[in-house]
């Protein structure tokens, strides 16, 4: 059995994928390879499948020479499938909700493979609703971060939040702090992400003159981990209304397996567990702010009872069963 990974490049490595900034391999593509490794598979990555190739994960295909790759990914899929053997779409973004330019390719993509794997059963149940001929199923992002006991909190007025993600999360962000800057008035905000985060929030036109402190660091897994032990809370605004509504809850789990009692906006793959969050309503905020310690409780109980789903062997099993 030899299971082919589509990614852009040629003879990717398993180990680069480790270290990739790229969320979507580390939390989906890694664990799927591990568990097909543990199965007796042989693995490649890449652009091109070799002819030995009995089952395909397709990855994300990303926007750079979208064109050509596009054609060379769906004409490979489509051989694979009509060879009787296994082709499976990893689809974490709803692109055909947007005008992305990678939106025919989903669209073609999810006809040509015989399962489309989501993050979310949200967005599971969307594709299914759209085209109920396709097998759909879900499996989680893994939790790559450890386990972390929350802090003590020292009583101090001028508290720290955190906010971590990718810059196509930061329009939240920036409006999120415009919409409660009287909530945050000498409160200090570290933002672990990349520079174009801080270029969106620097662009923002806000309507309130920002009050909150902010610190940037560069993103990293350590970066992240070592600002979470640092922050009194963290914060993850989204909106409801948008395509970003469909996201998974890798970021709640990571925040709450950090130990950080979490302000978030309720988006579908969040409600699950709306007993180990605040909402981003401002009387709730202001609470959460006023006294993070009074969510320890439940964050220990997220961790004991929840925070195993998202774990190595069960999110390995979970792609075992889509696999084979």
């Amino acid at each position: 059995m030899h299971l082919h990974i589509f990614l852009a490049g040629d003879n990717v490595s398993l180990e680069q994928l480790r270290g990739s900034s790229l969320a979507s391999a580390r939390l989906r593509i890694v664990p799927a390879a591990d568990a097909a490794l543990r199965r007796g598979f042989t693995i490649s990555i890449g652009d091109v499948c070799p002819a030995i190739t009995t089952t395909a994960l397709v990855g994300k295909i990303g926007a750079a020479n979208i064109s050509k790759r596009q054609d060379l990914w769906l004409k490979q899929i489509r051989a694979l499938e009509a060879a009787g053997h296994k082709a499976i779409l990893d689809y974490t973004d709803h692109h055909l909700e947007t005008q992305s330019v990678m939106r025919d390719f989903y669209e073609q993509s999810i006809k040509a493979c015989s399962e489309t794997v989501t993050p979310t059963s949200f967005l599971t149940d969307a594709l299914a609703t759209c085209d109920d001929s396709k097998t759909y199923s879900t499996v989680h992002d893994l939790l790559e971060y450890p386990v972390v006991e929350p802090a003590n909190i020292d009583g101090r007025q001028a508290k720290t939040g955190v906010w971590f993600g990718h810059p196509s999360n930061a329009q939240f962000l920036a409006q999120f702090i415009d919409e409660h800057s009287a909530l945050l008035k000498q409160q200090h905000l570290m933002v672990v992400s990349s520079e174009q985060t801080i270029s969106i929030l620097k662009r923002y036109r806000y309507k309130n003159t920002p009050s909150v402190s902010v610190k940037f660091i560069a993103w990293s897994m350590a970066a992240v981990l070592n600002a979470a032990k640092s922050a009194d809370y963290c914060i993850i605004p989204s909106d409801t209304a948008s395509p970003k509504r469909f996201a998974s809850n890798n970021r709640l789990i990571t925040a709450l397996a950090l130990g950080l009692p979490t302000i978030a906006t309720p988006i579908p793959s969040y409600t699950e567990y709306s007993d180990f969050f605040t909402s981003d309503r401002a009387e709730q905020i202001k609470a959460l702010i006023k006294d993070p310690s009074s969510m320890h409780n439940r964050l220990k109980e997220f961790q004991a009872n929840h925070a195993s789903k998202f774990s190595a062997p069960a999110i390995m099993h979970s792609w075992v069963n889509v696999l084979v």
